[in-house]
C-alpha cells in the first residue's frame, strides 16, 4: 500500500492481480460525524465503485482499514505544556481565606496539522479545583488556560504543608497526560486586638480649636507565623469631618501592630452644637475574631 499526504487529505493505492485500487482518506469537520476521518473516491481497476459493480477483495478491505488507522494516528492530537507555562505550584494561604485563583496552566496541541485536541482535567484532592475541567476544539499549536482554584476553608495549619496534583488527560490517547504537582503551605488564623475602642474629639466653634489626632493600635495576637490583614471603614455616616490615615493594613506579623491615626477635618465641621457619632469597623477576611467597632464621638460646643 502506498499513500501521499496533502495537508489533512491522503491518497492511498493498493496493487492487486486485477489492477490498481485507490482511494482517499480525509478529515471531516462535520460535528455530527462520530469519526474524524472518512473514505472518499474508492476506485477499482475498472472505475469508481459508484459507477461499476464489482466486489471488493478482502486484501483491499484490509488495506483500507490500515489506511484509516494510519490517518487517525497522524491526526491524533498531542497534549503538552505550552512554552512558558508554569508546570508546578508552591504557595501560601491562611486558614479561612476565601477561594483563590493561584495561577494557570497553559496547555497546547503539539499534534500534526488537522489534529484537534480535547482534554479533561481532574484534581487529586477536593481543595484544588481546575477551571475549566474540560475543553475541546484546540487546533494544532493553539493554547488553552486551566486556572487552579484553591479553597483554604478546607485546609488546616495543623496539617501543613499539603501536597496535591492536577492531572490533564487526552481522551484520545490514554498514555498522553500531564501532571501538575501542587504544594500548599497553610498559615494559622490571625487574631485582631484593637485599643482603644472608643475615642472622643472636641471642636469649639467660637475659637475654631479642635482636638486630635488620636491613635488606635491594631495588633495581631494570633499564633506564630500568622499574618493579619485588616480593612478599615466608616460604618454610620461616612462623616466627612473624620479622617482615617489608612483603609487597609497588610501582613501584620504575630505580636506586631500598626497604628491608625484618626484626625478631624476642619473643612467639614458640623455647624450646630451637639454630639456627633461615627463608627469605624476594623475587620479581616480570615481572623479568628472580630470585627471590632471603634466608636468616635465629636462634641461640638460654642
Amino acid at each position: 500500500m502506498a499513500f501521499i499526504s496533502n495537508g489533512s487529505s491522503y491518497k492511498f493505492s493498493f496493487d492487486t492481480p486485477a489492477g490498481l485500487w485507490h482511494w482517499g482518506v480525509e478529515q471531516t469537520t462535520n460535528p455530527s460525524y462520530t469519526d474524524s476521518v472518512q473514505i472518499i473516491d474508492l476506485t477499482s481497476p475498472f472505475g469508481r465503485l459508484d459507477q461499476v459493480s464489482i466486489p471488493i477483495p478482502g486484501n483491499v478491505f484490509n488495506a483500507i482499514a490500515d489506511s484509516l488507522a494510519t490517518v487517525s494516528a497522524n491526526l491524533r492530537p498531542i497534549l503538552a505544556f505550552a512554552s512558558g507555562s508554569q508546570v508546578n505550584f508552591n504557595f501560601t494561604v491562611t486558614e479561612g481565606d476565601p477561594q483563590i485563583n493561584v495561577g494557570s496552566v497553559v496547555i497546547t496541541n503539539n499534534g500534526n496539522y488537522g489534529s484537534v485536541l480535547e482534554y479533561v482535567a481532574s484534581s487529586s484532592n477536593p481543595y484544588v479545583v481546575p477551571n475549566p475541567d474540560s475543553g475541546s476544539g484546540i487546533l494544532r499549536l493553539d493554547t488553552s488556560n486551566i486556572s487552579l482554584i484553591v479553597d483554604p476553608a478546607l485546609l488546616s495549619s495543623n496539617n501543613t504543608p499539603y501536597t496535591s496534583s492536577v492531572r490533564v488527560d487526552n481522551p484520545k490517547s490514554l498514555d498522553n497526560y500531564l501532571s501538575v504537582p501542587i504544594t500548599i503551605n497553610v498559615l494559622p488564623r490571625p487574631s485582631i486586638n484593637v485599643t482603644p475602642v472608643e475615642v472622643n474629639f472636641t471642636y469649639d466653634r467660637s475659637t475654631g480649636t479642635f482636638s486630635g489626632p488620636i491613635y488606635i493600635d491594631i495588633e495581631n495576637n494570633g499564633p506564630a507565623t500568622s499574618l493579619l490583614t485588616v480593612y478599615i471603614s466608616k460604618m454610620i455616616n461616612c462623616s466627612p469631618w473624620l479622617n482615617l490615615s489608612s483603609l487597609v493594613f497588610t501582613s501584620i506579623e504575630s505580636g506586631d501592630q500598626e497604628v491608625l491615626a484618626l484626625s478631624l477635618n476642619n473643612s467639614y465641621f458640623p455647624g450646630l452644637d451637639g454630639i456627633y457619632k461615627e463608627v469605624i469597623k476594623v475587620s479581616s477576611l480570615n481572623s479568628s475574631n472580630g470585627p471590632f467597632n471603634i466608636t468616635v464621638n465629636l462634641n461640638v460646643v460654642s
